[in-house]
């Protein structure tokens, strides 16, 4: 407690390396007592994965006593396959999770990635007959009390479609958000929507949706944080 740092041998590494490999920086400013250091960090160009961030400072005695910090973090896009480019064997978006909620007998619906999308290939929600609520979500991971902008592209045949964010707490629905419908659009569209993670959550989903018959094709959706 009574040593300064020996902050010109700190040592920071991004996935085991040294940020320059990523084009990063390091900026460490000790006070003048020594026993102060902030270490700023820039991580340059990263891949969109997860990452480790480890920091490691030592004190200025033969023994080296060091404190270490790691720290894990993404720069992937908080949608997985937003732009609907990948499908499985059914035709359906990898990643999403498509079904008609509140069935009936007559419920018929499709949900496929399909050719025509705004850039490559697109997600199409087709309503044709009976009780038609349908959904394609994925879990996301929010941050309770934050607000985060969904933004895309859409054209539909009919003013069904819109999105919802659905929050959890304590295994129960805590939280159900939704935006308005979107109007009828022959051409690509763009829509955006704020919404806010209800606090005391434990998870959350997004859905892409549509609430009656006729065809909806959503393209290039993301979910960012707002700054």
């Amino acid at each position: 407690a009574k040593n300064p740092l020996a902050a010109s041998r700190a040592l920071v590494s991004i996935d085991g390396r040294e940020p320059s490999a990523f084009g990063g920086t390091v900026d460490i400013a000790q006070s003048k007592d020594g026993r102060h250091a902030d270490v700023t960090i820039s991580p340059g160009e990263l891949s969109a994965a997860s990452h480790t961030l480890s920091v490691a400072v030592p004190d200025a005695s033969p023994a080296l006593n060091t404190v270490r910090t790691v720290i894990s973090f993404s720069t992937a896009p908080m949608l997985a396959n937003a732009g609907f480019e990948e499908a499985d064997s059914a035709g359906k978006p990898l990643h999403w999770a498509c079904s008609t909620w509140s069935a009936d007998a007559e419920t018929k619906a499709e949900f496929k990635v399909v050719d025509g999308g705004r850039t490559g290939k697109v997600l199409l929600i087709e309503g044709i007959a009976g009780s038609l609520n349908m959904v394609c979500g994925q879990a996301v991971d929010l941050v309770p009390g934050r607000t985060y902008v969904l933004s895309g592209y859409y054209k539909s045949t009919v003013a069904a479609g819109y999105a919802s964010v659905i929050g959890q707490s304590g295994g129960k629905q805590d939280q159900y958000s939704s935006m308005p419908r979107l109007a009828q659009a022959d051409e690509w569209t763009p829509f955006s929507w704020e919404v806010t993670a209800k606090e005391d959550n434990t998870g959350f989903n997004l859905y892409l949706r549509s609430g009656g018959q006729g065809s909806i094709w959503f393209d290039d959706v993301s979910l960012e944080l707002k700054r």
